[in-house]
């Protein structure tokens, strides 16, 4: 679920790090759309033995659309 307040508080050019069990993600590439649709850019996704990380930054001040649930977790 995504944390509103992240999104507003995060300084521009900040970086989101993210580690979550692979399991828990039922779709990776619609996370990372709505990541960037919150105002992070650059969303890279990497495997990591049983777990994901990805990497954001914000670079953008106002998210495009308001979120309350991230899809794809």
């Amino acid at each position: 679920m995504c944390n509103i307040p992240l999104v507003r508080t995060l300084k521009l050019d900040g970086r989101l790090h993210i580690y979550e069990a692979t399991s828990r993600f039922i779709d990776r590439d619609q996370f990372a759309a709505d990541l960037k649709s919150l105002g992070f850019g650059q969303v890279s996704i990497e495997d990591e033995w049983k777990f994901t990380h990805i990497i954001a930054s914000k670079d953008r001040l106002n998210p495009r659309r308001p979120v309350e649930k991230l899809g794809g977790l």
